[in-house]
């Protein structure tokens, strides 16, 4: 039978008793073996709630007002909303007592007389709502790998610490299967370890799951777990633009989903089912292959590559600088470390910041990026539906064959037409050859991407050029123009600028990689201010 924990709050014993034996039995008719721990006050019910129990069962009244318990109830289900709550007492409450504790109200409702006698009416009812409420995989070991002794802290918008009970229950919500489980079929033991998570600020980990009673192995999954707001956004997403649009051969699946009041978990599957060997395009870029990025981009942007980037999705935004200031400079705090890191990385060049509007770099001025994207761009820009975050991380490739596969949905959904192709730019410039240019100065840099800058409407530079990836920058650039033939190119410039300037406050890149966001930031609004695109 399956495990179930209950932690059950009465204080009369007659009752407590009584509850209990009828739990038992309910339970055991669904299948379960309930383990029900009895308590008598509050403070004895959260403590055994925050070592894992599943479902909550309390009188109301206490030999009191039925507020009291409520009370109880609103308390567990304000700090544990995914345990089940049970309410049982003689009578039912007061509708305006329940309805002045909305939403942190009880699951289900039992009259005690009717539950003690058994009555055929109250069990089907318990049962009803017991199937719509739980959505927890019993009976299953959770085990840490050597990759993943301790939980790392991850940022939350309330501070929140992400515990051994969150991923646990996380877990046991990601791999539920329904209330009519097959036994034959149902997982008992998960081992996981740690993957890298990229810079989406997620904990994400690998989830190997077995069945030890019939020497079942299950397929292998990703999990996810971010601040709730951000798991259920990104969740919302893979529905409303990945599931039906992105083709299946080109995403991975959600097996699953889960929450606790501060973190939420999405179970993906591994990409290619994990049944070939693959690799990041971070990974072609890190290896200087050039041909296969190529190859990759085709794909991405071909024929078949349109499905988000697509006319019929079209829109506009009065502000181009506004949907770039939410997406990545708020809050406040991102700019800041924007400014912050800017400033550091110039003097690590020996360049001294003066006037705070503009920077000097050997002798030539440059609006600064905080005055130029924010203060002085009024242009509106066009809108299409995107992957919202397509660096080279979220691009999977088999290191054999033609697949493709993209991940990491966060920010998928309405966003500037051309984020996506600046987002991979900057994969190329922090990863392709970064030692070729490790001895170029920063305003060498500059006038190089000034010259690629020019080359799209001018043609290819008859001169070489001192960027290694400067094919490759050329056939994102095209492949932009291409999808988008109508939108004016000031616009792929301002993106290029903001973009590369968010990537600035990233402690972990190195000098080199900086100094050549810097030479594309810096050369880009220079561009903005020779076509009169800054006040």
């Amino acid at each position: 039978m399956r495990k179930i924990q209950l932690v059950l709050l009465e204080n009369d014993d007659n009752d407590r008793r009584d509850v209990r034996d009828g739990l038992h039995d309910f339970f055991g008719r669904m299948g379960f073996q309930a383990a029900i721990t009895e308590v008598t006050n509050i403070n004895d019910a959260i403590a055994m709630i925050s070592k894992g129990a599943e479902v909550f069962v309390s009188d109301l009244r206490f030999g009191k007002e039925p507020a009291v318990g409520l009370d109880f109830i609103a308390q567990v289900k304000r700090d544990y909303p995914e345990v089940l709550t049970v309410a049982c007492s003689g009578s039912y409450p007061n509708i305006n007592e329940i309805q002045n504790r909305a939403p942190y109200v009880f699951d289900h409702f039992i009259p005690k007389g009717p539950f003690f006698n058994r009555l055929e009416d109250v069990w089907v009812n318990f049962r009803r709502a017991f199937e719509q409420h739980y959505r927890f995989t019993s009976d299953i070991e959770i085990v840490h790998d050597r990759s993943f002794r301790t939980i790392p802290a991850i940022d939350h918008p309330d501070h929140a610490k992400l515990t051994e009970r969150d991923i646990r229950l996380l877990i046991r919500q990601c791999l539920w299967s329904g209330p009519n489980q097959d036994r034959q079929f149902v997982p008992d033991r998960a081992v996981i370890s740690k993957l890298g998570g990229g810079r989406s600020g997620s904990l994400v980990l690998r989830v190997e799951v077995t069945s030890s009673r019939d020497d079942l192995k299950f397929v292998p999954l990703v999990l996810k777990i971010s601040p709730v707001g951000r798991a259920r956004d990104e969740h919302a997403n893979y529905q409303r633009y990945v599931k039906f649009i992105l083709p299946y051969t080109w995403r991975i699946d959600v097996v699953g989903y889960g929450e606790t009041k501060n973190w939420g978990g999405i179970a993906y599957s591994f990409a290619f089912g994990q049944q070939v060997k693959y690799q990041s395009l971070t990974d072609v870029l890190t290896e200087g292959n050039e041909k296969r990025f190529q190859e990759t981009l085709g794909r991405m942007f071909g024929d078949h590559g349109n499905i988000w980037y697509h006319q019929n999705y079209a829109d506009r935004v009065p502000r181009l600088s506004q949907h770039y200031m939410n997406k990545y400079f708020a809050p406040g705090y991102r700019r800041t470390a924007c400014q912050a890191e800017l400033e550091s990385t110039l003097s690590q060049l020996a360049i001294v910041l003066g006037d705070s509007n503009e920077i000097k770099i050997s002798g030539k001025a440059y609006t600064a990026p905080e005055r130029a994207l924010f203060s002085s761009f009024r242009l509106g820009g066009t809108t299409t539906i995107c992957h919202g975050d397509l660096n080279s991380n979220n691009v999977i490739v088999p290191l054999r064959g033609r697949g493709i596969t993209f991940i990491d949905f966060q920010d998928t959904g309405r966003g500037h037409v051309f984020e996506d192709f600046v987002a991979l730019e900057s994969s190329v410039r922090l990863y392709f050859k970064v030692d070729a240019t490790a001895r170029l100065t920063l305003d060498q840099l500059i006038d190089a991407e000034k010259a690629l800058l020019e080359s799209p409407t001018k043609g290819r530079s008859p001169t070489p050029s001192p960027l290694p990836y400067e094919s490759l920058v050329q056939r994102i650039r095209e492949s932009a123009r291409a999808v988008f033939p109508d939108v004016e190119d000031i616009e792929y410039v301002y993106a290029l600028a903001a973009f590369h300037y968010r990537l600035i406050r990233i402690k972990e890149l190195s000098l080199p990689q900086k100094t050549r966001l810097l030479g594309c930031m810096f050369a880009s609004i220079d561009k903005l201010k020779v076509e009169s695109a800054l006040d």
